[in-house]
């Protein structure tokens, strides 16, 4: 494709994505009311879950038709080359037309969860997420206009939609008709107004980086950059499974004592940390490797000191997934919101400060310092001080040791020793650490499922 559509394909996802997740909350408070079993009901579910559905399209299409509307002022502000104008249109337009399938996927996704289908669950959203990769991967073969591959993205969202909401339609089926409910849209949206501010400026602080540094340093840039960062937050994986499973427990319980909720929050981030502590040793120590054999393009020529940022800073950003699901399951989402609501125009600052000066360095630097601020603040409103110091410390050590090779030159054959040594250390630790935590937390599990019956 060359790296200037690269780079305008990589911009399509990032704003697909981020809209996506701009479902006003709806998603997360229809979890959280189904878990917590406030539906009188089966009936009252199908309502719930067929108005909501409804609204999540309408407002995918208010998307569609602003964004189509502003498509060449973001053209002009990504700095996207005036002969490739009509073809990015196009595809803006039929990336826009994605979000309500998005939305309608988040909200079944959601109903799974709710309802403990964590294997469902777990299918839709590898499905919707791989699908923008592997759809325009298998259309290139055919051809590499954007629009075209925008409309494979288009059609998998669409089939992964259909599939999703015909194995969940027993879920839902209740002994009467369909119908929308006003009521049903404003119960559900006293869970969701803090949750819907805090998606709203969440998508300003996970997608903002990517499109300042393609309006500051250019959208060929964002070719190198968002491969980057896409790769190294697939390690976030982890977490947010972790977390999927996470919200649901959190707000079945949340009207429990702290002695009665079983894993609790702190053993949930140090199990986060021993799991993603090795693997981030393994891609910064041997960074230079991996990213060559999967990032051909690298505009800059630092593209290593920015991928051993964005691992560390992948990693604060999946320690802070804990006390974020944690927060909302425990109806505290105002929080989250006003935390997310502080941090979003300190971090558009200096984002876009440190890109003018530093490229995309300065942006990978901006972004992990802000996951860094973003975990710790909301770490801080779960638990105790003792608890946040102790992990944080022990955080702050493995970040050192993480950028280490970026800042010492050292011979492949020293970084490698030290690469496979820290990866074999901190794997060894986890197991002796995670592996009891996992095994009271199946205990727990399976006592209270005894006690049930």
């Amino acid at each position: 494709m060359g790296p200037t559509s690269f780079g305008i394909l990589s911009t399509l996802w990032v704003l697909g994505a981020a809209l996506g997740i701009a479902d006003l909350g709806f998603s997360r408070a229809f979890t959280q009311r189904l878990a917590a079993g406030t539906f009188a009901n089966r009936y009252e579910i199908q309502t719930a879950f067929v108005s909501v559905f409804v609204l999540m399209l309408a407002i995918g299409g208010v998307m569609f038709l602003v964004g189509t509307w502003l498509s060449d002022w973001l053209l002009r502000e990504l700095a996207v080359p005036e002969a490739l104008w009509p073809s990015a249109k196009m595809a803006l337009a039929v990336t826009f037309l994605t979000v309500p399938v998005s939305l309608g996927a988040n909200l079944a996704t959601a109903l799974s969860e709710a309802t403990f289908e964590f294997r469902l669950a777990s299918v839709l959203r590898a499905a919707t997420a791989s699908g923008a990769i592997l759809a325009p991967y298998v259309g290139v073969a055919f051809s590499t206009d954007i629009t075209w591959l925008a409309s494979c993205i288009l059609g998998w969202r669409l089939c992964v939609l259909a599939i999703g909401l015909c194995v969940l339609a027993h879920k839902v089926y209740g002994s009467g008709p369909l119908r929308f409910s006003l009521a049903a849209i404003r119960s559900t949206w006293t869970l969701a107004r803090w949750v819907s501010v805090s998606n709203i400026f969440g998508a300003a602080l996970m997608y903002g980086d990517r499109l300042l540094v393609g309006s500051i340093v250019g959208v060929t840039a964002i070719a190198s950059y968002n491969a980057a960062f896409e790769l190294t937050s697939r390690t976030t994986i982890l977490a947010v499974a972790f977390a999927t499973v996470f919200f649901p427990v959190v707000a079945r319980s949340s009207k429990l004592s702290v002695g009665q909720r079983g894993l609790g929050v702190s053993e949930a981030m140090w199990a986060v940390l021993f799991v993603l502590a090795p693997l981030g040793w393994l891609l910064t120590y041997f960074g230079p490797e991996i990213r060559r054999a999967l990032i051909p393009v690298d505009d800059t020529g630092m593209l290593h000191t920015v991928w051993a940022l964005l691992v560390i800073g992948a990693i604060f950003s999946s320690l802070g997934q804990v006390p974020f699901v944690s927060l909302q399951g425990l109806g505290r989402s105002r929080a989250v919101a006003l935390t997310h609501l502080g941090e979003v125009v300190p971090y558009l600052l200096a984002i876009s400060l440190a890109t003018s000066s530093l490229g995309t360095v300065g942006a990978a630097l901006a972004w992990c310092c802000r996951a860094l601020v973003d975990a710790i603040a909301l770490d801080v409103q779960v638990r105790t001080s003792g608890e946040v110091t102790r992990l944080w410390l022990l955080v702050f050590v493995l970040s050192i040791l993480l950028i280490l090779p970026v800042l010492v030159p050292f011979s492949f054959i020293v970084r490698s020793t030290l690469g496979i040594a820290g990866f074999l250390i901190a794997l060894s630790y986890a197991a002796l650490r995670a592996y009891p935590m996992a095994i009271a937390a199946l205990n727990q599990g399976r006592i209270k499922r005894e006690n049930d019956v």
